[in-house]
């Protein structure tokens, strides 16, 4: 879905207003996925990505053959981190045009390959700027246990916002072990929806897997954040963590959405709709 992108900002300000009300400030950062292909997906002649330097922001080798990966270092400025998003893949889109290839950020390009994503990693901090992710002892905070059940309540009402195209549906039947299948969470573990990467204590976060690298990065942040704060509102539990390969038949979770007509009929009657038709009616 495409919204106008005013309305796509009336609402993050939305949003980000009432997690302020909660002394909630999120920091961000991002993982972008893509594939280099060369006269109709001919991957006779590799491309030299590490030769592609921008802004000091290196491009690393993914799974798939003539994938590639470029990270968003973390910030709390939303809008300032969404603007380096979009300007990021107009800059590669660019250069790889200058170096005889396309960069294709299309989330299934080729049926026997990974497909795309663009991972959010996401900690809420205080107004005194500490990570209010950080465990204590080694107890899991209520906080992001409430913040990953409401993202898992709200996953598949907004998939239209994660998988904005038909097409998009191809890479979540994939049985690649780091492609979301499920709503599920868990932790180092890159087949759940939510994943809590392995890191130093003070950088304790979530990681979003479910959108695809062709949606955009600001209705994306705005259907999470809504997750969020819907969990924290409502105590929300989250499902139970998921150990191994989500994909398998032996966890029995919700499927994500497998095609376009499914989300839009999920998102018309759904929770985050209700708010941004209320947030329309401010503005």
């Amino acid at each position: 879905m495409i919204l106008p992108k005013k309305t796509s900002l009336d609402i993050l300000d939305k949003l980000l207003n009432k997690l302020s009300e909660f002394d909630l400030f999120p920091v961000i950062g991002a993982e972008i996925e893509f594939y280099l292909t060369q006269d109709n997906n001919n991957f006779n002649e590799l491309w030299q990505a590490p030769t592609l330097i921008i802004d000091n922001i290196e491009v690393e080798k993914e799974k798939g053959k003539n994938q590639f990966e470029v990270k968003i270092d973390y910030g709390s400025d939303i809008k300032l981190q969404i603007n380096k998003i979009i300007k990021l893949k107009q800059k590669i889109e660019k250069l790889a045009i200058k170096q005889g290839v396309v960069a294709d950020f299309r989330s299934k390009p080729i049926v026997n390959q990974p497909g795309s994503a663009l991972h959010y990693h996401i900690h809420l901090e205080n107004s005194k700027k500490e990570n209010l992710f950080i465990k204590k002892g080694d107890q899991e905070r209520e906080l992001l246990m409430h913040c990953i059940g409401g993202l898992c309540e709200t996953m598949n009402e907004n998939m239209i916002f994660f998988a904005p195209y038909s097409d998009a549906y191809l890479r979540f039947k994939d049985k690649h072990i780091t492609t979301p299948s499920k709503v599920c969470w868990g932790g180092n573990n890159r087949s759940a929806s939510i994943r809590i990467p392995l890191s130093e204590k003070e950088n304790r976060r979530l990681e979003h897997r479910v959108a695809c690298a062709d949606a955009d990065p600001l209705e994306v942040i705005n259907a999470i954040f809504f997750g969020i704060i819907f969990g924290i509102e409502h105590n929300t539990p989250p499902p139970l963590k998921v150990y191994g390969n989500a994909f398998l038949d032996q966890y029995e979770y919700s499927r994500l959405t497998l095609n376009i007509e499914e989300a839009m009929d999920n998102f018309k009657n759904s929770k985050f709709a209700k708010f941004m038709a209320d947030v329309s009616l401010q503005f």
